[in-house]
């Protein structure tokens, strides 16, 4: 399975289960939160602050997988993205519907931006030297 089909399986893998990953306003953010998605920004007021801590993709179907941009715009937002769901893994139990939704999500992230470093940038780091 390529990258961006892993990423539709587990996304529907969780609603299958009863979550909402696409719904910033659900009961378990940690499905939206830390989905296989990028673009995922704080919900913000009219003046731009930050309201919640729950998250919203501005479009369900740009992948990590798909997203060149945000390696090279936003590297520090894609990288970031990676770290936080790497440290919320560790907050779960081995063998639970979040452990195993997060470790997939997390190796998604993980093989899309080792795809975009040794394939679009030949081994460099956010496309620099």
């Amino acid at each position: 399975n390529n990258i961006t089909d892993r990423a539709i399986a587990l996304e529907k893998e969780a609603k299958a289960q009863g979550h909402r990953p696409d719904d910033p306003g659900a009961d378990n953010t940690l499905y939206d939160k830390f989905d296989p998605y990028v673009k995922s920004h704080g919900l913000t007021d009219e003046k731009g602050n930050i309201t919640d801590e729950k998250y919203a993709r501005y479009n369900a179907d740009e992948h990590y997988a798909e997203t060149f941009n945000e390696y090279v715009n936003h590297p520090e937002r894609f990288k970031g993205k990676i770290d936080a769901t790497g440290e919320e893994l560790k907050k779960h139990k081995e063998g639970t519907p979040e452990y195993k939704y997060l470790k997939e999500s997390l190796d998604i992230q993980q093989q899309s931006y080792d795809y975009f470093k040794k394939n679009i940038f030949g081994g460099q780091e956010f496309g620099k030297n």
